[in-house]
């Protein structure tokens, strides 16, 4: 783990004056572009990497508010690890910064898992709203776009039945016709 790199970058055998200054500049410009890269983290003006009240992001999943799921936001910059800063990386020191590192690592892991959680409840409640939205579209798309020959078929019967009711209605006429003519 870390510790057995510290103890092998810090070994008195291997470490001159000029390695450990390396070694000093090279964790800073570490620590640098791990608060950087917590503090770019930006998407739709949130930040879930940053500390502050409004980095955290409120998902709605009805109108009425009433189902929701808030992911809070947590602090990943050094700052929330202590200050996680050195002036120089010693063997009196590595051993704070090893834990330091330590602490951030178990707090990334711990972020990541709830954020997994977070993204799993929102990947199902994106898929439940797809099919539901698929679903009373393909209703509405049955009720407004009807078949245009089943309808015209249907019209024509109905055109049909009231021409033979008429041609029925006259028949019925001429023979009560016929009938009155007879008795006359």
């Amino acid at each position: 783990g870390a510790g057995e790199i510290a103890a092998g970058v810090l070994s008195s055998d291997a470490v001159t004056a000029t390695a450990g200054t390396d070694f000093t500049s090279q964790a800073q410009e570490l620590i640098r572009q791990f608060d950087n890269t917590a503090r770019d983290a930006v998407f739709n003006g949130k930040n879930l990497l940053a500390s502050g009240s409004t980095n955290s992001l409120a998902v709605r999943f009805n109108e009425n508010n009433t189902s929701n799921l808030t992911i809070a936001n947590q602090d990943m910059t050094t700052n929330a690890f202590g200050g996680l800063s050195i002036a120089s990386l010693t063997q009196a020191n590595a051993q704070t910064f090893i834990d330091a590192i330590d602490t951030a690592l178990t707090s990334m892991k711990s972020l990541q898992t709830r954020l997994g959680n977070d993204l799993t409840i929102l990947q199902e409640r994106s898929d439940f709203t797809t099919s539901l939205v698929n679903t009373l579209q393909e209703g509405a798309d049955k009720l407004t776009l009807a078949d245009q020959n089943e309808e015209a078929a249907n019209v024509l019967a109905l055109q049909t039945r009231q021409s033979l009711g008429q041609s029925a209605l006259s028949l019925a006429n001429q023979a009560d016709q016929a009938v009155l003519q007879l008795l006359r």
